[in-house]
């Protein structure tokens, strides 16, 4: 397995990976607290006819946008965004792709390890919270020019989100729903 990381070293585009790669560790663990922590993702994440999936642990105790892909950097005002991962305020995770919102339960801001995936065709996204399938909607791409964690523009703000996000993957291909249960039946990484 081919294990690349942390993302600094591709700088903000990802320019410079193998063309060959299939798995990808964007870094094993950090913390956000404000727009200033936001990390850039990879072009792969921008790219329309790409598929993968984007697996990681996130735990925290607050609102705010986990990752975005937006038409301007995190220094200006989006006039359009292509997907939006938010926790709200009653701990809800929902994600915007397209016209479409995919919502869970309350209760993920519970200051708990929940494990998300991402898996991505050419033409749909597929949301899996803590192992469980929770729905799909559009995948499109092409209004995105940046991407990043930790922070994105919703309600005509930046909404920067406080936690903790680890073992941040993304693979070369989509997962199917066994895939993914397995990646959350791993422990936790505090509890390793």
């Amino acid at each position: 397995r081919l294990r690349l990381g942390p993302i600094a070293l591709l700088g903000p585009t990802g320019r410079g990976q193998p063309k060959a790669w299939r798995e990808y560790l964007l870094f094993g663990a950090a913390s956000f607290a404000g727009p200033e922590a936001a990390r850039p993702l990879p072009d792969l994440v921008l790219r329309r006819r790409e598929s993968f999936t984007l697996s990681a642990w996130f735990r925290g105790k607050a609102a705010g946008v986990l990752l975005a892909r937006q038409d301007t950097s995190l220094t200006g005002t989006p006039t359009s965004s292509a997907l939006q991962v938010q926790l709200d305020a009653e701990g809800r995770l929902r994600v915007r792709g397209g016209d479409q919102v995919v919502s869970s339960a309350p209760g993920f801001t519970d200051g708990e390890w929940h494990h998300l995936a991402l898996s991505f065709t050419r033409q749909d996204l597929r949301v899996y919270l803590d192992g469980v399938p929770r729905g799909g909607c559009s995948a499109d791409r092409q209004a995105a020019a940046f991407a990043q964690l930790g922070s994105g523009y919703l309600a005509g703000a930046w909404r920067p989100w406080s936690g903790t996000l680890a073992e941040v993957f993304l693979t070369r291909e989509p997962w199917d729903p066994e895939r993914v249960a397995q990646a959350a039946r791993e422990r936790p990484p505090s509890t390793r």
